[in-house]
């Protein structure tokens, strides 16, 4: 995209400023695109923004180790960017993960402790005449419940 732009509109400066409806008195005066080379450099300029690019247009070498550093630059920004949204969906999935987990551990407890208050003897277990026994049975259901729901609390 940038390139097809840059070329377009670098031909476009270049066949404007090179044609012959344009005076040649504004061409002698107006130093601005006078070969397809100087309507690149503008277009670059333009990108960039306003500097001194004049430091840069010394020499060929350092005018294409210029450019060649802005498009390195440029493509580890994207690859930051990119790592970037990736960390964030690695994460936002590994907390949908969490949260699943946690409410499907508070859905089975809350079935077990349903199922063993209203059934108890539902999974063949011996009927307990002794109360204490009983009551002692219930405490430990209800521990194991609320320890299930404890750890899902833990892992948000």
């Amino acid at each position: 995209l940038l390139y097809n732009s840059t070329s377009t509109v670098g031909y476009g400066l270049d066949y404007v400023d090179s044609n012959d409806f344009v005076s040649k008195s504004l061409q002698r005066n107006n130093p601005f695109c006078q070969s397809r080379r100087d309507s690149y450099y503008a277009i670059y300029r333009i990108y960039l923004g306003n500097f001194n690019f004049d430091e840069f247009r010394k020499t060929a070498l350092t005018t294409f180790l210029f450019v060649l550093i802005t498009f390195i630059a440029l493509i580890v920004l994207l690859n930051l960017l990119i790592a970037i949204i990736q960390l964030s969906y690695m994460l936002s999935i590994q907390k949908a993960e969490r949260l699943f987990g946690r409410a499907r551990l508070t859905y089975v407890a809350q079935i077990l402790a349903l199922e063993d208050l209203l059934l108890p003897n539902i999974r063949g277990e011996p009927k307990r005449h002794e109360g204490r026994e009983l009551w002692f049975h219930h405490l430990l259901r209800w521990l194991t419940c609320g320890l299930l729901g404890l750890m899902a609390a833990m892992w948000i």
